[in-house]
C-alpha cells in the first residue's frame, strides 16, 4: 500500500514539473495566413485574399492543468475554438505532450458552416500553431468552398532565437551549376518594434538551384539613430517605436557574392489595431457562449470601461468617511467651555463638493461630469480620459494613426490630441454592428456585407 502511495506522488510531481515547463512571457511572430479557393460566387460575399498577416507581439503564457491560456497581443486556450465566427462549438480537444489538438464546427444546419483544426506543438522553446479551417457554404446560386491555413510561432523571452527552418529538400533534377547570387527570404518584410523575424540565406546558381554547403555570412545595415540586433539569422527590432522605426537592411555575402533583405520596422496601423481587438472581444463573447453550453473550456474575463467610475467612487467614499471621523474626534476633544457655546453648523465635506472626474461617452463624444456613469443617448459606459487606468492602454491619434504611450497628450507630426485605445474600440465596435440586414422572409439577421439570406436565398434588407 505504502508503496502505491510512493509511486503516486512521483507520479504527480512529475506531473506538476512538465505543466510548469511552459509558463511564462513569449513572443509571437507576425500569424502567416493562406486562403485556398475551390468555388466563390457571386453571393459569397468579398472573396479572401490569397495570401495575408496578422502581427504577433507579447504574449504571457499560464497554465490550467494540462493546457494553457494565451494573453496579451494573442488570445486563447489550447481547449478552446480559435474562430471569429459566432455559434460554433469545441467538439473535442486532446492534449498528447507536447502537441495540443482542438477540433471546433458550426451547428447542424448553420448557413455558413465551417469546421476548424487548431494544433499547437511545443519543442524547448519555441511553440507552433496550425490551423486549418473549411468553409462550405450555399448561398442563393452560389456555392462558396475554401481553406484556410494559417500558423504562426511563440518564442519563449530570453531565449536564444532558433535557425529558421531549412529550406525543402531540392529537386532531384537539379543540380547546382556555378554560384551566381544570393538569395535571402523573405526579400522585404514589415514588423512592429520589439517584434523578431528570421530569414534564409542560400547561394544558387543562375537557375536558382540552391549549392550545398555554401556559407553566407550575415549583416545588419541600420538607419541613422534607430536601433535592432541580428543574432545569427535573426532580427529582433528595438522596443519602442522612436528608437525602432526605419527600413533595415540584412546583407549577405559568400566570397564576392552579395545580397540584402528589407525589414521595415513600423507602428501598427490604428484599423489593424482596432479590428484586432474587435476580433479579440468577439472571440471572447464567442467563447462565453460556448462556455454556456459546455463547448469549450476558455474562461475570458474583460475590465469594462466603467471600471475607472468605481474605482473613483471607492476613492470618494473613503474621503467622507475620513472626514466623518476626523469631526468626531475634534468635537469630543473641545474644552468644556466651548462645548456649553452655541455650536455653528458643520461645514460640508470638502470631498461632497469636489468636482467629479469628466467623463466622455466613447460611441458618440458626450461630455458629462456627474451622472450615473452610462450615456443617456445610447447607453454606453462613460470613460475617464484622463483615469491612468484607461490611458496605461496606450494613446492613439486619430488622424495619422500612430500609437503613444500613456503620458503623450498630442501628437508629434500633426500636433492633434492623443485619444485612449479603448475609446477607439468602442466606437469602431459599435460603428461595426450599427448596420444590419434582416431577411423579410424568416427574420434572421445579418450583417451590413451580406445581400442574400443563407436559407431561404431572399434579399435581405437594411434596419437601424
Amino acid at each position: 500500500m505504502r508503496s502505491d502511495v510512493v509511486i503516486l506522488a512521483i507520479a504527480l510531481g512529475s506531473t506538476g514539473v512538465a505543466r510548469a515547463q511552459y509558463a511564462g512571457s513569449w513572443q509571437a511572430s507576425p500569424l502567416q495566413i493562406r486562403h485556398e479557393i475551390s468555388s466563390w460566387g457571386g453571393d459569397c460575399g468579398p472573396r479572401p485574399p490569397a495570401t495575408a498577416t496578422e502581427p504577433g507581439g507579447a504574449v504571457t503564457v499560464a497554465q490550467n492543468g494540462d493546457h494553457l491560456r494565451f494573453s496579451g497581443a494573442v488570445r486563447g486556450a489550447t481547449d478552446a475554438c480559435w474562430s471569429e465566427k459566432p455559434g460554433i462549438r469545441r467538439i473535442s480537444s486532446t492534449f498528447r505532450e507536447p502537441s495540443w489538438t482542438i477540433i471546433c464546427r458550426t451547428r447542424d444546419g448553420d448557413a455558413q458552416p465551417e469546421n476548424g483544426r487548431y494544433t499547437f506543438r511545443a519543442a524547448g522553446d519555441t511553440i507552433r500553431y496550425d490551423e486549418i479551417t473549411q468553409w462550405n457554404w450555399r448561398l442563393r446560386s452560389s456555392t462558396c468552398t475554401a481553406t484556410r491555413r494559417a500558423s504562426r510561432t511563440f518564442t519563449r523571452v530570453g531565449a536564444a532565437p532558433a535557425d529558421p527552418e531549412p529550406d525543402p529538400e531540392p529537386d532531384p533534377r537539379c543540380t547546382a551549376g556555378a554560384a551566381a547570387r544570393i538569395r535571402i527570404a523573405p526579400a522585404r518584410e514589415t514588423i512592429e518594434p520589439g517584434q523578431q523575424i528570421c530569414v534564409r540565406a542560400r547561394v544558387v546558381d543562375a537557375q536558382g538551384c540552391p549549392l550545398p554547403n555554401a556559407r553566407v555570412a550575415l549583416e545588419l545595415e541600420s538607419p541613422a539613430g534607430q536601433r535592432g540586433t541580428l543574432r545569427g539569422r535573426c532580427f529582433t527590432a528595438g522596443a519602442s517605436a522612436a528608437e525602432a522605426e526605419g527600413v533595415f537592411r540584412i546583407v549577405g555575402t559568400s566570397g564576392s557574392l552579395r545580397g540584402s533583405a528589407e525589414i521595415e520596422v513600423t507602428t501598427e496601423d490604428l484599423s489593424d489595431l482596432t479590428a484586432r481587438r474587435i476580433r479579440e472581444s468577439s472571440m471572447g463573447e464567442a467563447l462565453s457562449d460556448a462556455e454556456a453550453e459546455n463547448a469549450s473550456g476558455l474562461e475570458a474575463r474583460a475590465l469594462g470601461p466603467s471600471g475607472g467610475v468605481w474605482i473613483v467612487g471607492g476613492i470618494l467614499a473613503l474621503v467622507l468617511i475620513l472626514g466623518g471621523a476626523v469631526l468626531l474626534v475634534v468635537r469630543r476633544r473641545r474644552p468644556e467651555s466651548d462645548a456649553k457655546k452655541p455650536e455653528p453648523p458643520d461645514p460640508a465635506p470638502v470631498a461632497a463638493t469636489a468636482t467629479p472626474p469628466r467623463r466622455v461617452c466613447p460611441v458618440c463624444g458626450y461630455d458629462e461630469r456627474g451622472g450615473d456613469g452610462f450615456c443617456p443617448r445610447d447607453g454606453a459606459a462613460l470613460v475617464d480620459p484622463n483615469d491612468p487606468a484607461t490611458r496605461a492602454q496606450g494613446m492613439i491619434c486619430p488622424t495619422c494613426r500612430r500609437g503613444y504611450g500613456a503620458d503623450a497628450t498630442k501628437c508629434a507630426q500633426d500636433g492633434d490630441d492623443l485619444v485612449p485605445y479603448s475609446m477607439f474600440i468602442a466606437r469602431e465596435k459599435r460603428a461595426s454592428v450599427e448596420v444590419k440586414k434582416i431577411c423579410p422572409t424568416c427574420g434572421t439577421r445579418y450583417d451590413a456585407e451580406t445581400t442574400f439570406c443563407g436559407k431561404d436565398g431572399s434579399p435581405l434588407e437594411t434596419v437601424n
